[in-house]
């Protein structure tokens, strides 16, 4: 690990696949730091000396923007279409959370993939890593199973 690499802090028993996999794409280094103390509403965060960003989405956002080589093609084509698209999966993964709308998140997700691959274009964007990381942390038994585009979607990361 480089020397002042970010520090990613989270509950350890939340590990943040979403953050971890752009990272990984974006060819960031950066360190882990589980938090054994914390609990379900310990907030991500990555400290990068100078400042601390908090929150999934702004931490996505972050890694995907200051990647290096092929990772800039993690924000899409660079248009502001399809940054915007972007920001607004990113935004709209963070709504994919355990609860009585969980479902209906996950319809809406199935409904929309039903033509597509991927989110946003023809390649994989910092939105697909998102939105995977979070039904990945999230999902669970209780839930049932995954079914058509979403289930393709979700298998294709997994």
């Amino acid at each position: 690990m480089p020397a002042g690499s970010p520090i990613l802090s989270f509950w350890e028993k939340q590990p943040p696949l979403a953050a971890a996999a752009c990272a990984a794409f974006a060819d960031q280094a950066i360190e882990r730091r589980p938090n054994a103390k914390g609990d379900k509403d310990t907030v991500i965060s990555l400290d990068l000396g100078v400042e601390r960003l908090i929150g999934t989405p702004l931490i996505m956002r972050y890694l995907a923007r200051s990647g290096k080589g092929p990772a800039i093609g993690l924000y899409g084509s660079g248009d502001a279409l399809s940054a915007t698209q972007i920001d607004y999966w990113i935004d709209y993964a963070a709504s994919a959370s355990a609860g009585p709308n969980f479902e209906a998140v996950c319809n809406g997700i199935n409904e929309y993939m039903t033509l597509r691959t991927f989110l946003v274009g023809y390649c994989l964007t910092v939105a697909d890593l998102a939105l995977w990381g979070q039904l990945q942390s999230e999902w669970n038994t209780d839930h049932g199973t995954l079914a058509g585009a979403q289930y393709r979607f979700h298998a294709c990361f997994s």
